[in-house]
């Protein structure tokens, strides 16, 4: 067994954390050795099983193996049929044996030289670029019912492969699905593969994990050993409980959505509100200048006194007439429930972009009921791993983390406009109040003319504020209107661009729940390869050096 050297050590302690924990006095763990050549055929295989022993002396264990031996011990045994009784001494016991029976992966490993395919052996010695395509095939098929549908489910497999390159004759060494470490002189490559993930899905994305390429440069080909190793203990009785994570995430993505379409409606009915008022704005202000001109009028003498003072309250109740039937209070109330509905789809956002966060185990909150908190945590997320970076160089749910984070800061600020828009529609109602009060002044002046010249001057100037003030308001108007028509145009975008290929998103895992959630009941009823009770399952195989 000397030739499992450190790579393999490295390799299997990777995989082992995949391995479950066990509180039974016996626990099995069941690992085949398989010799391939350099095309990927068995040269020669064995299976040792690890019997972790709680002090039995004797063990009972089930068994397709032939040619057993014991390896590590002095135990002896008893085989009938397929029960193996050992006499143990109360310690674990290992042995080996053989099978004739059909490994659930096959190996399939093509090389190129310069784009040809070529033999390994070859091309030893040759310059060049170099490439490795180790192709993987699930034979695991299980016929399961999802959904009330029979299905072909692929017992899941992880499958690791490594290798280790010397720099003094390669360089610009590539890992398709995998990783290259450079540690000065030599460069150790690992790769991952999932197959039979693919055809149980049937997306497109993830054909390309049923294999691993390897590029590189040489001056002087040769090729060291490889190793592989697969296991079907990817995932654990209690991981299944993501499942219902995910149904909770779908529903909680319907509310989303509906609310989003409720926003994007009223949003619209506002746009009408808005171009409205601003139009009586505009009507006052003009209004306003037109009752200026009659107090100077008033001013040039009081031949025409009268009739100035009547064309002036003419001039400002038609002024203020504009604005009669402008529901200003309706549009504040309007103003607060879609600023309220912003800060809550906001709410609902961020929880979900931080759910997503703590399930890739990026970040952790403690209460995820606290807005601040997990805005702040998602915030110093975003600032430190995604701001900035090209999206090309974001995975898929990072992507979705990016524009989601986006969208919750324009609605933040979309509702800060909104109460911004109220507090200047609330200065517009008083504005709207105090005319009565200009139009009693116009009625002290008819009663007489002893205060005539006290009561013009208070009045040219009552008129100037109020001039400047609907000035004010027909800018005021048609910035609110500009503001909201972009509110609007923003929410629409927000819904089709991010809510809406969310939700998609969201129904699209909901319906693949079912397929993932029988392959991870594969994964945790797998009960080994030459034997129906062992606790883990490891393949590891060797592909011998060529040089």
């Amino acid at each position: 067994m000397k030739k499992w050297n450190k790579l393999l050590a490295f390799i299997l302690a990777g995989c082992m954390l995949c391995n479950p924990l066990s509180v039974y006095a016996l626990m099995k763990n069941e690992t085949v050795y398989t010799s391939l050549d350099r095309d990927g055929n068995i040269v020669v295989s064995s299976v040792t099983n690890h019997l972790l022993v709680d002090d039995e002396l004797n063990i009972e264990d089930e068994t397709e193996l032939k040619d057993i031996l014991n390896i590590n011990g002095k135990e002896t045994f008893t085989l009938n049929q397929n029960i193996l009784k050992w006499n143990g001494l109360g310690k674990d016991i290992f042995y080996r044996g053989v099978t004739e029976k059909e490994q659930p992966i096959d190996v399939e490993i093509e090389y190129y030289l310069n784009d040809e395919k070529v033999k390994p052996k070859d091309v030893i010695g040759k310059e060049g670029n170099v490439k490795i395509i180790l192709n993987f095939k699930n034979k695991l098929q299980n016929k399961v019912n999802v959904n009330g549908k029979e299905e072909v489910i692929y017992t899941p497999f992880v499958v690791t492969a490594g290798m280790v390159l010397n720099n003094e004759n390669n360089k610009n060494i590539k890992v398709e699905n995998g990783k290259s470490v450079d540690s000065g002189s030599r460069t150790m490559i690992v790769g991952l593969s999932t197959p039979g993930l693919y055809e149980t899905l049937n997306i497109e994305e993830l054909k390309k994990l049923n294999s691993i390429t390897i590029t590189y440069d040489t001056t002087k080909f040769s090729l060291g050993s490889m190793y592989l190793v697969a296991t079907p203990k990817i995932v654990e009785e209690s991981d299944l409980k993501i499942f219902e994570d995910l149904e909770k995430l779908s529903t909680s993505m319907n509310i989303l959505k509906n609310s989003m379409d409720k926003i994007e409606i009223g949003s619209s009915e506002l746009k009408l509100g808005s171009a409205s008022l601003t139009s009586g704005a505009n009507e006052l202000s003009s209004g306003l200048k037109s009752a200026l001109t009659s107090v100077n009028a008033l001013k040039d003498g009081a031949i025409v006194l009268k009739n100035g003072i009547t064309e002036f309250s003419t001039t400002i109740k038609g002024a203020t007439s504009s604005l009669e039937g402008k529901d200003i209070d309706s549009s504040i109330t309007g103003l607060k429930t879609l600023s309220s509905a912003n800060k809550e789809t906001a709410s609902i956002m961020i929880k979900q972009i931080a759910s997503q966060l703590q399930t890739l185990g990026v970040i952790q909150i403690n209460d995820m009921d606290d807005f601040n908190e997990v805005y702040q945590a998602v915030t110093l997320f975003y600032n430190n791993n995604i701001q900035g970076v090209d999206v090309s160089n974001l995975s898929a749910a990072l992507i979705s983390v990016k524009t989601n984070y986006e969208l919750v800061n324009l609605l933040l600020l979309n509702s800060n406009t909104m109460n911004d828009m109220v507090s200047s529609l609330g200065d517009i109602k008083t504005l709207k109040d105090s005319v009565p009060m200009i139009e009693g002044v116009l009625e002290q002046l008819t009663s007489g003319t002893d205060t005539l010249s006290n009561g013009l001057l208070q009045l040219e100037e009552g008129v100037k504020a109020l001039s400047s003030g609907a000035d004010s308001l027909a800018v005021g108007s048609k910035t609110l209107d500009d503001g909201i028509n972009t509110l609007g145009d923003g929410i629409s975008k927000i819904n089709k661009e991010g809510i809406s290929p969310l939700y998609y998103y969201s129904n699209t895992i909901t319906n693949y729940t079912g397929k993932l959630e029988a392959m991870a009941k594969l994964s945790t009823e797998y009960k080994g390869f030459a034997s129906n009770n062992s606790d883990s399952t490891l393949f590891v195989y060797m592909l011998k050096s060529v040089k």
